[in-house]
């Protein structure tokens, strides 16, 4: 008898990448996919990647360590500066170049992970390269400068209700308390502990937990301080106390600092020690799905687990986090995560990025994808190769 073809069914609410799917499990499923872009079960390749601005003068100052922007709310615009370890540069969108806004020169290490926030009261923003240096503050014009006051080095920084907040702290940038977080509401003007009817001064010591103070981050009203072992939940509640905090239930502590980034109204998203991704909405931390788990546990070499980097697209609504996948020095691949909609996708790049950052250029328009090499800052999501280079998109999916 003759056998027959059988079409197969269409695929309904496919979900995208999971690896750990099994053979004959779910088709709305995928282990086998590269650079393509999923949302509401749809799938489409990714766009390629080009040179930001069409800018191909490389840096001399390598590597590009941190990506950052300052948003002026008085022109409703935003300024996109890099950081190098000697270096702070901004685009200047009418030539095209980097100019170079440094001021004093940094002595920041080649490994630095630098973290930055915006102080609102001051319209400026202020950043630290893990405490090489004492964190400087840039106010949209001119050079950048140290804060005012003489403030502490220090590895975390956030801006929190009135207060700039520095975490794991050092008087002379040598030897650094990991436990200390120091709260100032004058971040410009004094660091000396104070508490008057004008200024507020105050040093916290997290000892909830051993481990350092890794990074800081806001949310619902509430400075989360994420350590090397542990989270703990620092509330602002007036009076003579002024501060508050609490130990949330998590075994765990921060891996990555760079791999925590605000998911708006959802909370903070982050790479734990475990080398999974977790969620913490303010009350409880839980775990994403373990669909990329072997990407974060076996291909990501346990030495750059710590180092990796991230960025969100809001206008897309999704988290992406950029990993070692067969780089040779820094982070050749993405993993994505739409948390609207749970959906995961992966994606690999000719090139090796060191540092990313969702880039909005003023209030109306969309966020754009950059990520910086050791060298040149890139967008991503734009044209249709990779800066010449064809782009392999593929999926499978099992009948």
């Amino acid at each position: 008898m003759a056998s027959r073809l059988q079409t197969p069914n269409n695929v309904t609410d496919w979900r995208g990448l999971d690896e750990r799917r099994l053979l004959d499990a779910d088709n709305r499923i995928t282990s086998t996919l590269d650079n393509v872009n999923v949302r509401n079960g749809v799938v489409e390749g990714r766009k390629g990647i080009n040179e930001w601005d069409g800018i191909t003068t490389v840096e001399t100052d390598t590597p590009i360590l941190q990506l950052m922007d300052h948003y002026l709310s008085t022109t409703a615009a935003s300024s996109l500066l890099r950081m190098t370890p000697t270096k702070v540069r901004k685009w200047n969108s009418a030539t095209s170049v980097w100019d170079d806004i440094t001021g004093v020169a940094l002595a920041g290490a080649s490994t630095a992970r630098p973290q930055f926030t915006m102080i609102s009261e001051l319209n400026a923003l202020a950043f630290t390269n893990e405490g090489t240096d004492r964190p400087r503050k840039y106010t949209g014009s001119g050079n950048t400068v140290v804060l005012g006051g003489t403030p502490p080095f220090c590895k975390a920084i956030e801006y929190y209700v009135g207060f700039l907040g520095l975490g794991n702290i050092s008087a002379d940038g040598t030897t650094f308390a990991p436990l200390e977080l120091i709260l100032s509401d004058d971040p410009d003007g004094t660091w000396e502990e104070c508490n008057d009817t004008e200024v507020f001064v105050t040093t916290m010591v997290l000892d909830e937990s051993p481990g350092e103070i890794r990074a800081l981050k806001v949310h619902a009203g509430t400075l989360m301080a994420y350590k090397a072992d542990a989270i703990i939940a620092v509330r602002f509640t007036g009076g003579v106390t002024r501060f508050n905090r609490t130990k949330l239930n998590f075994p765990l502590g921060i891996l990555a600092p760079l791999s925590l980034q605000s998911l708006g109204e959802l909370g903070h998203i982050f790479l734990a020690t475990d080398r999974n991704l977790y969620i913490n909405n303010g009350q409880s931390i839980v775990p994403l799905p373990r669909n990329v788990q072997k990407s974060l546990q076996e291909t990501l070499p346990a030495s750059m687990a710590a180092y990796v980097r991230s960025m969100v697209d809001y206008s897309r609504e999704t988290y992406i986090l950029g990993y070692q996948r067969s780089g040779a020095t820094y982070l050749d691949a993405t993993l994505e995560y739409n948390y609207r909609t749970n959906e995961f996708t992966r994606k690999v790049y000719p090139v090796e990025f060191n540092s990313m950052l969702g880039f909005k250029k003023d209030l109306d328009s969309d966020y754009v994808r950059l990520a910086s090499s050791s060298n040149l800052t890139y967008q991503l999501e734009t044209g249709t190769d990779d800066n010449g280079t064809a782009v392999s998109r593929y999926f499978d999916v099992d009948w």
